[in-house]
């Protein structure tokens, strides 16, 4: 083997050595609060870090592995100790002093809790961390540390390839070639007094920034308790509508006319002959269709469109039928495993099935965002927005046709692809297409028959009675 890689690496020119420590870049957070308001979540996510300094060669980095160890070692560190074990408040917890190979990083705690002992768990948090400069580290508390550091320290070296990774990390960064052998004496050789020099020296409590991300009217107290909180905006931009001069509003303006023309072709493709007439007499469509889940077996699969806001689907399954049902008022699903409701976010979904966008276009918002090829076709992209929430379509512009839709949902990006349109009942249908998310193909289906405005039961939009 050696013999072969000198063959193939040997006319390679020799680098400059490994790379110099990177100094830290960037304007870190200044102390305070700081949140992100997300309105649909049940839990609070904590975080409270500042800056650390410690690099893995400092002479300091194995009195703060066995500090890390104590605060945050798994069910007898103190941190779940106190804050899981005993107080209830979190299923997990944890943090520590991080020390970078070759740059620095942080000092961080994070957390999860339940929305109504947010503020509770703050308070508990940030104890813990004061604690590490008043409360003494107990000799149980030392031996336990590095008894579980050196215990598992032979598990970083268990096998031929964790050998090869170290010894590649340590040429890469410019590290001694017995940095293991030093790292399991030094921590060893770690007291009491090490470990409490060390929570002083990269522990500051006034300088922590703390962040939450949760639903503050369901928290025990308001935010501002415990100091000034700052709002962070995490809110992601439609493609080609941030990161730009002030123009482009203008631009997204201009557009605004060419959408509506391209929207105005789509419902022409959609309506045929009688166009919008018999777009706005269709009142309810039904598909049945057989549906491939990515590696799965084929599934029959109907469902009925009640414009302009009612779903109804049922999944023929080897396991049994999986029934879901949108409405204006809910959205639940009929499972072999029983009853379960669906997250608010379906029936936003269900606002832009395409027959409902073109039957009241007037409560959307259309712009051109750009084109990107589909197959040959160089499709002209056309956002639809409605009540903060938007959907791309990709529209050949010569003939109406509608190639793809990509929408952000909770699952990510959705993006179906449509082929093979036919018309059904005088409008048009695509009867063939792909779903892919985050990339990955989750299912095909073909469409068998579409019905427009056949007579339906009421009754199938009600949610059965508990048993």
């Amino acid at each position: 083997m050696e013999k072969k890689l000198r063959s193939a690496f040997d006319s390679w020119k020799s680098g400059s050595g490994s790379a110099a420590t990177v100094a830290a870049s960037g304007t870190p957070a200044r102390p305070g609060v700081y949140y992100v308001a997300k309105d649909d979540v049940t839990q609070s996510n904590i975080a409270v870090v500042h800056p650390a300094t410690l690099l893995r060669k400092d002479p300091d980095y194995y009195a703060a592995a066995v500090l890390n160890e104590i605060l945050s070692g798994g069910f007898s560190g103190r941190l779940m100790s106190h804050i899981r074990s005993e107080a209830g408040l979190a299923y997990g917890v944890g943090g520590g002093i991080g020390a970078g190979w070759d740059h620095p990083m942080l000092f961080a705690v994070q957390m999860s809790t339940k929305s109504p002992t947010t503020i509770q768990s703050i308070g508990m948090v940030k104890k813990e961390i004061n604690d590490l400069q008043t409360t003494p580290f107990t000799a149980d508390e030392l031996q336990h540390a590095k008894d579980t550091i050196l215990n598992a320290f032979v598990f970083t070296m268990d096998s031929k390839a964790k050998v090869l990774n170290q010894r590649v990390s340590l040429e890469f960064y410019g590290y001694p070639a017995d940095y293991w052998q030093k790292y399991q004496h030094g921590i060893e050789a770690v007291t009491a007094a090490d470990v409490e020099r060390v929570a002083k020296k990269y522990i500051h409590p006034d300088q922590l920034a703390l962040l939450v991300v949760g639903n503050e009217k369901d928290f025990d107290k308001p935010l501002t308790t415990i100091g000034n909180v700052t709002p962070i905006d995490v809110t992601i931009p439609e493609a080609g509508a941030s990161a730009r001069p002030a123009a482009a509003a203008t631009t997204t303006t201009a557009t605004t006319g060419d959408a509506s023309a391209i929207v105005k072709k789509l419902r022409d493709f959609v309506g045929g002959k009688a166009l919008l007439d018999k777009v706005q007499a269709t009142k309810t469509v039904r598909s049945l269709s057989t549906k491939t889940p990515a590696g799965d077996m084929d599934v029959e699969m109907e469902q009925t469109i009640q414009y302009p806001d009612s779903v109804y689907q049922v999944v023929k399954t080897p396991m049994g039928e999986i029934t879901s049902v949108i409405t204006p008022t809910a959205a639940f699903a009929n499972t072999p495993m029983g009853m379960q409701d669906l997250p608010a976010s379906a029936r936003a979904e269900s606002k832009f099935d395409l027959l409902t966008v073109l039957k009241s276009p007037e409560k959307y918002t259309f712009a051109t965002t750009g084109s990107e090829k589909v197959g040959d076709v160089n499709a002209t992209i056309v956002t639809a927005t409605r009540d903060g929430a938007s959907t791309k379509w990709y529209v050949d512009p010569a003939t109406g046709r509608l190639l793809r839709s990509v929408r952000n949902t909770p699952r990510g990006e959705v993006v179906a692809d449509y082929a093979d349109w036919k018309p059904f009942g005088g409008l048009n249908f695509p009867t063939s297409f792909t779903l892919t998310a985050n990339g990955e193909k989750q299912a095909s289906a073909t469409i068998k028959t579409v019905e427009v405005n056949p007579t339906i039961d009421p009754k199938i939009f009600e949610k059965p009675a508990s048993k």
